[in-house]
């Protein structure tokens, strides 16, 4: 047998109307100002650019190390064939 469920006392509609009591008294939030939002716009186009120059910094060292890699085999493989 499923257990009737019970209806909501007064206790419960009470505390469901002073949840909506304290909702609508909450004042609504106001839109960033233009120059807060400047200023967001600007910290995120630094950030952007350090993380531009981070990666391709991170590319050239990678670059780098098998350009150097490459360098050595073919040097070893010149030095046998001459040898």
């Amino acid at each position: 047998m499923v257990p009737a469920e019970r209806a909501p006392g007064p206790a419960g509609r009470a505390e469901k109307s002073r949840d909506y009591a304290v909702s609508m008294n909450e004042a609504p939030r106001s839109a960033p100002s233009l120059t807060t939002r400047a200023i967001a716009v600007i910290v995120l186009l630094v950030a952007g650019w350090i993380l531009l120059h981070l990666l391709i910094g991170i590319a050239v060292a990678i670059a780098s190390v098998v350009v150097v890699i490459v360098a050595i085999i073919a040097a070893v493989w010149a030095a046998r064939v001459l040898l």
